[in-house]
């Protein structure tokens, strides 16, 4: 955690934080423009940065950590919509709107930056840098959108899972997803069966065959992908 940051755990918290003054390797804009339109927010582990149906005054960057990103349908079936990493945009949703679509928790301790929409908006419409930024927020969360639908339209199984788990790897390993040192992805079992639209009981069963081979193995906190190169074969 940050020196001198707060901690916030609900969206109303955010109003006040401090100016933006440092910037993670991922986040394409300059500090300069963070400092004059956003505020810094820490949030721990498991803390919420926006609830589904609240209103939702702002748009985020993420400088540091993971983040789920869920919403519930009118059924009641839970969905878990994706992943936020370093350097993406959340709230693209809610740009249009005047509530938030998702609910989005921290995975991890993080760090991100708020703009009030209304006045990043603006930015985007005046200025290349924040036009530029938008711009390839929009085409990463489209790209991923359909790289969703075709895994889960098109494989089963420990295939399907496979190459879920290799297009993460691929977000935190964007220079070199070949590298085969294992790393560990701060991501829940239950939340990846929701990912995937399938059950925690198929799911658990399907990691089982993985965890037997070597390639991974869930333990207290997250994923720990033990062999990369074989699930990246897998996911071919």
């Amino acid at each position: 955690m940050l020196a001198n940051t707060r901690v916030v755990s609900t969206p109303d918290d955010i109003t006040g934080s401090r100016p933006a003054d440092a910037l993670g390797p991922h986040v394409s804009l300059s500090a300069s423009f963070l400092r004059e339109r956003a505020g810094e927010v820490t949030l721990a582990k498991g803390r919420t940065l926006t609830r589904q149906g609240n209103a939702d005054r702002h748009v985020h960057i993420v400088l540091d950590g993971w983040f789920s990103i869920e919403r519930v349908t009118d059924g009641g079936e839970l969905q878990v919509l994706d992943f936020a990493l370093p350097g993406d945009l959340l709230g693209l949703g809610t740009l249009m709107v005047s509530s938030a679509e998702a609910t989005i928790t921290a995975l991890t301790d993080t760090r991100v930056v708020a703009f009030e929409r209304q006045r990043f908006m603006a930015a985007v419409r005046a200025e290349e840098e924040a036009f530029a930024f938008y711009d390839r927020a929009i085409r990463a969360e489209l790209g991923r959108a359909r790289r969703m639908q075709e895994i889960m339209g098109h494989r089963q199984g420990a295939a399907m899972l496979a190459a879920f788990l290799n297009a993460l790897i691929r977000r935190v390993r964007p220079v070199d997803s070949a590298n085969a040192a294992p790393l560990r992805l701060p991501v829940p079992q239950t939340l990846v069966a929701g990912a995937l639209g399938v059950t925690s009981v198929y799911l658990s069963r399907v990691a089982g065959e993985l965890r037997r081979e070597g390639i991974l193995e869930w333990r207290s906190g997250g994923l720990e992908v033990l062999d990369p190169a074989r699930l990246g074969t897998l996911a071919a």
